[in-house]
């Protein structure tokens, strides 16, 4: 077991090396984007999907929102906790600004699922007072998600192409 403990210490050190002098562009192009895709996901989930359309059909019909209350705490969690860990990346200089959008992304994703959860936490019976400012919140909030994602779509292809790297893209 001994014999291990030296290539434990040089993987570690290289390990930390690299997270303190940053990735390459190339490297945390793929790592934004990736982050990107796996929240996009998350948010179709809850806005296209199925988990989406149980959620606005129990808006619509005035319905108890009970059922909507644990997913969508656990996705508010995850993206908050990946907005914790995007935080942390290392890049160059020249990624700030992509960071920043990504940042940005996150932020307002964050936020739209909070004011969903706060929409799920309404009591059973709850009125058309108490459930209106909240659709205008959530309304404002999806607004600035789309706006935020699209800023951040177009950022990760102009870094693309201003540093020679082929993003793959489906459909």
């Amino acid at each position: 077991m001994n014999r291990f403990a030296p290539l434990l210490l040089a993987t570690s050190l290289g390990l930390l090396a690299a997270c303190h002098s940053g990735m390459s562009n190339r490297d945390y192009l793929h790592e934004n984007v990736a982050s990107w895709n796996g929240t996009v996901s998350m948010v179709e989930q809850w806005t296209n999907g199925p988990n989406g359309e149980s959620f606005h059909a129990s808006l619509q019909d005035g319905k108890s929102m009970q059922q909507h209350r644990f997913g969508l705490k656990n996705a508010h969690k995850e993206i908050a906790d990946r907005l914790v860990f995007v935080q942390q990346f290392t890049h160059g200089k020249d990624a700030d600004a992509l960071h920043q959008n990504l940042l940005d992304s996150l932020k307002s994703t964050e936020h739209m699922f909070a004011v969903m959860e706060q929409l799920a936490a309404l009591p059973d019976g709850y009125s058309e007072e108490q459930v209106t400012p909240l659709l205008q919140t959530l309304d404002e909030a999806v607004t600035r998600m789309d706006e935020d994602m699209q800023t951040l779509s177009d950022a990760q292809d102009a870094f693309a192409k201003a540093h020679r790297i082929h993003l793959q893209t489906t459909g």
